[in-house]
């Protein structure tokens, strides 16, 4: 008697919602004022960078900002955020953002922000000309074949140093 017609009620979007998709798309939408890159007196463009590496199982999303943000996103759902407060992380962002600098003049214009099929890799350059993009076979960047093999094994690296960061509740005081 008191009961909701439970067809009629929209989804429930708690806790247990994958936000892949919300925060793939907040990636690609990155500005260079979020990721604090001023390109006054440099000749650098890339702020950021984003790659999908498609795997059998889904989609592995790294995202890496200018300030150091690196994060970590599954399609099939967890992954880590931020990053930044780890100087392994950083270094490792930087190096990954820095790697594409050479290749924005053979990247296209990224129009179509659809993940790749397996067996693939779309490597993202965030710039200040616009985001750019190649679709790479994987196999071809993991075995050096492809000119942005270097591009890859930087963002591997990211994500390495991202998978080292002990869990929160590892974290020790400092006095401890």
């Amino acid at each position: 008697m008191f009961g909701r017609n439970k067809a009629n009620q929209p989804a429930r979007q708690g806790p247990s919602a994958n936000p892949y998709e919300g925060l793939r798309s907040q990636a690609l939408a990155a500005s260079a004022a979020l990721a604090g890159f001023d390109s006054s007196g440099s000749d650098r463009v890339v702020y950021g960078a984003v790659m999908d590496w498609a795997l059998d199982t889904g989609v592995a999303t790294l995202f890496a900002l200018e300030d150091g943000t690196g994060s970590l996103y599954l399609s099939s759902g967890g992954g880590v955020i931020g990053g930044a407060f780890h100087e392994p992380v950083r270094q490792a962002v930087r190096a990954f953002i820095l790697a594409f600098e050479p290749f924005t003049g053979a990247m296209v214009s990224d129009v179509d922000p659809s993940l790749p099929p397996p067996g693939f890799t779309d490597l993202r350059a965030l710039t200040t000309r616009g985001r750019l993009v190649v679709r790479v076979p994987t196999d071809e960047l993991g075995t050096g074949r492809h000119a942005m093999s270097a591009v890859f094994h930087a963002g591997q690296r990211v994500i390495t140093a991202i998978r080292q960061v002990p869990p929160v509740g590892e974290l020790r005081r400092p006095d401890s």
